[in-house]
């Protein structure tokens, strides 16, 4: 619509092009620009300038506003491309004309809009594009838009003018003749043909638009058997229509030769009760004539047919079997009104009756297929006064008419003692049971206050109206049960869908219990997980109608005792708010009055549990029951399909962690590498751990002490010992198994540890025993500062771990202690000299990668051989014992002393400079003159000669360094003896 601050445009679209192209010509020029801009902003139509390249030299306010569009389709073809201009440039190409075209657009909110555009490419003088012009103008309203409207719209009115007419007549002849007229009105075709099914043959009954009168005729004398035609074969089984753009391609068209002019076909069942009783056919010599959007309109007019022609045939039924009575005949005509609404129905069946045949009281019972009872659906006339429940094994004569099989009239109820009394009113009693190919289904009950109320006319026209009535009932629940079927199988389904599309087991559960919640309305649903490894992800999820009742449901989520309360059962269903179960508290935190409880369990395996309830007191029938504990067994199964992938993917991890444990394990034998790889993996299985310690059992002190740790920042973590009795690890020796201890705060356990401000701030542990063949190694023991942290899952890991990595922790210390006696001396219990190369050069490596110190001493024994030669061997083992022993005194644990061979020593000073060795080995010499040997009652002297050398960091290896302290000991020899000499 144009506006007052638009009346300077010119009214033509060519003018507005030319218009803004001087426009775009001065904006370029850089004439009058901001003037211009201020012009162009202030119009209500959207403009677009812009250069070659498609950039966007200006829009206006109003071109901003489309912003939040995107485009459709332009002239009423659709398009993928969402972005306006890129679809409007690629539609004008580089041609010279003014492009007139609409387009449709529309929001993310789905509002859509339509606009004219007028679009002019600008060339400059030397025909060379320069840049565009678009113009957009609104129109209201959308052609296409309108036009889709205008069709749904004839459509409907087709269908209602449709329904009048059909349920106008019930003649089958003329019903079908309107059938053939009305198609017209629905779907436009060339021909159409009825054609009707009976048993395994079909039958062509009317026909209509066919070429020639021959053919029409032809067409009308159609008789074939439905096997012979696999299209036909197609519809009856699955009872959908069939459309065929190009009946060329469809493998199983066959036709007669006089029919093969039909190129396009559309077949659409007529289905009664679920069973499809004929076919509609339309036919188009046009390929691609009828379209799939075309079926859903085609289909409901079918089924209104189908209905039309179905009460037409019971209606011929009923009155050829009528005849005789017209109450019979209006009552038939009842039923054919109620529709398929079983309850309205049933109410105007008991109201007909009552009504037309002057009875006191009439009831409706049916046998409710969950439960087994005979319970009351409608009554007309006076009230009874007991229950409508009865159950099929007690006394009436409703239940006696049902057990039989057969009508029941009693002229005096109170000579009958099957009778029980329902009304005081009551004398006599008709009661014929609705029987449908032998099985019963229900009862009709009339009662009367005088005694044989019921005349033999009248009970046979009774009779006769509750055959026809049974019929119309059973297929009312059949219709129902269809309905209810297809709505519990399309949210079984949805529900299905989500448990396949999602794998995050929280995501899948919020989505399904929305989708639960928002199907079956209640006040509020509830499900508490209760599955240990699930609950570590989710306590479960609640909705409820107002936001103060979910707060109290979410609430509940968290109470674990009630989880475990509500756990117990399988199944609880409460009308009244009371909780008459045994160890469910009447005081519930549950803001439902009435409530169904059912159990979420698959394979045995119990999930959590689902609660749907009211705030008000509500009486839920079986159906509400069997149909929750259905969809929520359904949702278990999606429960329990994220468990196994859940579990599944654990046991890979555990594994996979297991076996890259006992790779690392076996790819050495270094006791400590061993201990400090075992508890870094048993860390990394487990998530929840956070520290750990790793204690060997001291078979020597009977102790523990911790030998690994990760975790812990204070150093003096290494300082704790055990005995065998104590502490978590005394508790898992004892019981010789792994123990979880949720919270370690609540136990009492000596010498915990709980003072110890190492070891306090962890709440819950889980401790495993390293044994073999009953003999202790030591505890794996892996903590959490949150209080419950661990899981039986996780102890289990933990276990598993323990008992792969004992036989590898057994084989590091069997080997530690094969090297131990490799690398010692047995006569002086000092390193031997491969122990000295080995653990030297390891030395020698760490002080060249800190830059630390470090210095060696080569010991000789001044006159051992002297001393052999006339005391003996013996003696100078003797010497040589005392000499270690000196050493031992002399030297820090950290020094490594050796007997580097017969009467010579090697001790390496670690973190030690040239200076300070040299004061050491001079203590040492003294400490040896102190110490006088006896041997035999003859006191000898000792004293010894040291060499020593200082490590030069860049250059020298374990043997070099030897090597020079070997010549600094030669110098002292050679100086007398029993001195020091230092190499430089």
């Amino acid at each position: 619509m144009r506006t007052e601050k638009d009346r300077f445009l010119p009214n033509e679209p060519a003018e507005q092009a030319n218009y803004f192209q001087t426009l775009f010509d001065q904006i370029l020029r850089n004439e009058g620009t901001k003037g211009i801009y201020s012009l162009l902003d202030s119009l209500s139509i959207p403009v677009f300038f812009l250069d070659k390249n498609e950039r966007v030299v200006f829009k206006n306010t109003a071109a901003i506003e489309l912003s939040d569009f995107y485009i459709t389709s332009i002239d009423d073809e659709e398009i993928t491309s969402p972005d306006i201009l890129s679809a409007i440039v690629k539609k004008m190409g580089n041609g010279r004309t003014i492009f007139i075209f609409q387009i449709e657009l529309q929001n993310h909110q789905g509002k859509g809009i339509c606009q004219e555009i007028i679009a002019k490419n600008v060339f400059d003088n030397e025909n060379s594009l320069y840049g565009r012009i678009i113009i957009a103008r609104s129109i209201s309203p959308c052609p296409r838009l309108q036009k889709s409207d205008e069709e749904e719209r004839v459509f409907a009115e087709a269908m209602v003018e449709s329904a009048a007419l059909l349920g106008s007549s019930l003649n089958l002849e003329d019903l079908l003749d309107k059938i053939l007229e009305l198609t017209d009105r629905v779907i436009p075709h060339e021909s159409t043909n009825i054609m009707w099914i009976e048993g395994d043959r079909f039958k062509v009954v009317r026909a209509r638009g066919y070429r020639t009168q021959r053919l029409n005729n032809f067409t009308k004398g159609l008789n074939a058997r439905v096997e012979d035609f696999p299209s036909m074969v197609q519809m009856v089984k699955d009872g959908k229509p069939l459309l065929l753009p190009d009946t060329s391609q469809y493998p199983g068209w066959k036709t007669a030769p006089e029919f093969a002019w039909i190129k396009s076909y559309m077949g659409i069942p007529l289905r009664v009760k679920g069973r499809v009783v004929g076919v509609v056919n339309l036919d188009s010599g046009e390929k691609d004539f009828f379209k799939k959007s075309d079926l859903p309109h085609m289909q409901a007019f079918a089924d209104l047919a189908a209905s039309a022609i179905a009460n037409a045939n019971l209606y011929q039924a009923l009155q050829d079997e009528a005849a005789e009575s017209t109450s019979l005949f209006k009552a038939a005509t009842a039923l054919l009104e109620a529709g398929g609404d079983i309850n309205a129905l049933a109410s105007r069946i008991t109201q007909t009756v009552h009504h037309d045949f002057s009875t006191a009281h009439v009831a409706i019972l049916l046998i409710n297929e969950t439960t087994g009872k005979l319970e009351q659906i409608a009554q007309a006339g006076y009230s009874s006064m007991q229950t409508h429940t009865m159950d099929l094994n007690g006394k009436g004569l409703a239940i006696a008419a049902i057990n039989t099989r057969q009508p029941v009239y009693v002229e005096n109820v109170e000579l009958d003692p099957r009778f029980i009394r329902d009304s005081d009113l009551t004398r006599s009693e008709f009661d014929i049971p609705f029987v449908i190919q032998d099985n019963v289904i229900g009862v009709l009950n009339l009662e009367s206050p005088e005694i044989n109320g019921f005349n033999e006319r009248a009970r046979r026209i009774i009779l006769a109206y509750a055959q026809r009535a049974a019929a119309a009932l059973e297929n009312a629940r059949l219709i129902e049960r269809m309905q209810k079927h297809e709505f519990q199988m399309s949210l079984v389904n949805r529900l299905t869908q989500i448990s396949l599309q999602t794998s995050d087991f929280n995501e899948m559960l919020v989505k399904q219990v929305t989708t639960l919640y928002e199907t079956l309305q209640p006040d509020g649903i509830l499900f508490i997980i209760s599955h240990e490894e699930l609950r570590n992800i989710t306590n479960g999820y609640a909705l409820a109608r107002t936001e103060e009742a979910a707060v109290v449901l979410n609430r509940t989520l968290q109470r674990n005792d009630l989880a475990q309360q509500m756990g117990q059962y399988k199944d609880l269903v409460i009308t009244d708010g009371k909780i008459n179960k045994p160890n469910v508290p009447e005081k519930h935190e549950n803001p439902l009055k009435a409530f169904i409880l059912h159990s979420l369990e698959a394979d045995g395996i119990k999930l959590g549990t689902a609660i749907m309830g009211y705030f008000t007191t509500h009486v839920f029938s079986d159906t509400e029951i069997q149909f929750f504990h259905q969809t929520i067994d359904q949702i278990a199964l999606g429960v329990a399909k994220n468990l196994s992938i859940l579990t599944a993917n654990n046991r890979a991890r555990e594994a996979e962690n297991l076996r890259k444990a006992t790779a690392t394990l076996t790819s050495t034998l270094n006791l400590q590498n061993v201990l400090e790889s075992i508890l870094q993996t048993a860390v990394g299985a487990i998530p929840s751990a956070d520290h750990g310690l790793l204690l060997l059992f001291d078979e020597k002190n009977h102790v523990f002490k911790v030998r690994a740790q990760i975790g812990f920042s204070n150093p003096n973590i290494f300082t704790l010992q055990l005995r065998r009795h104590e502490g978590m690890a005394g508790v898992v020796i004892g019981k010789k198994k792994a123990v979880l201890f949720p919270d370690v705060t609540k136990e009492k356990i000596e010498y915990f540890g709980q003072d110890d401000p190492i070891l306090q701030s962890q709440r819950c542990w889980i401790v495993a025993p390293l044994l073999q063949n009953d003999r202790v190694f030591g505890v794996i023991e892996l903590a959490s500062k949150e209080p419950h942290a661990f899981s039986e899952n996780d102890l289990n890991t933990l276990v598993s771990f323990a008992d792969t990595v004992t036989a590898a922790l057994h084989n590091a210390q069997l080997h530690n202690e094969i090297q131990q006696i490799a690398i010692t001396d047995m006569l002086t219990g000092l390193y031997n000299r491969r122990g000295f190369e080995e653990l030297g050069q390891r030395e020698i490596l760490r002080s060249k990668r800190t830059g630390a110190p470090l210095s060696l001493l080569v010991v000789d024994v001044d006159y051992l051989k002297q001393i052999n030669d006339e005391i003996g061997h013996s003696a100078g083992d003797m010497m040589i014992k005392a000499i270690a022993e000196c050493c031992k005194k002399t030297f820090r644990q950290m020094d490594l002393v050796t007997r580097y061979g017969g009467d010579e020593f090697a001790i390496l000073l670690p973190d030690t400079p040239l200076d300070h060795a040299s004061e050491a080995a001079e203590r040492l010499r003294q400490v040896v003159t102190n110490s006088p040997v006896n041997i035999s009652g003859k006191v000898i002297n000792l004293s010894v000669s040291i060499g020593l050398a200082g490590l030069q960091k860049d250059k020298d290896t374990i043997s070099s360094l030897f090597e020079k302290a070997d010549k600094a000991l030669y110098n002292a020899k050679r100086n007398g003896r029993n001195s020091v000499s230092v190499f430089l």
